[in-house]
C-alpha cells in the first residue's frame, strides 16, 4: 500500500509582527503571503500497548527560488504514555 501523499497548492501568510520567529530567522522576502504545497508519507500505527512510547520523525523542506535553494530541517520526538 502506498502511504505517500501530496497536497494541492495552498496560500499561507507569515505576518511581519514583532517577536515572530519567522521575522527573526527567515529572509525578509519569505514574509507575507506565498503559495506552497506539502508532500510526504503518512504514518498509521496499530493501537499501542500500555506503557511509555517515543515516536520520532524528521522533516525536510526545500525552498527553491530563481536565485537560491534553502533547506529547513526539523526533528520531532513525541513522548507518549498509554494507560
Amino acid at each position: 500500500m502506498d502511504w505517500y501523499t501530496k497536497s494541492e497548492q495552498v496560500s499561507s501568510t507569515i505576518p511581519t509582527i514583532q517577536h515572530n520567529l519567522y521575522t527573526q530567522q527567515c529572509r525578509r522576502n519569505t514574509l507575507g503571503t506565498s503559495r506552497g504545497e506539502m508532500e510526504g508519507y503518512v504514518l498509521i500505527l496499530q493501537p499501542l500497548p500500555p506503557g511509555r512510547h517515543d515516536i520520532c520523525f524528521n522533516a525536510i523542506a526545500d525552498e527553491v527560488t530563481s536565485t537560491s535553494t534553502q533547506n529547513f530541517v526539523n526533528g520531532v520526538t513525541h513522548h507518549l504514555t498509554v494507560q
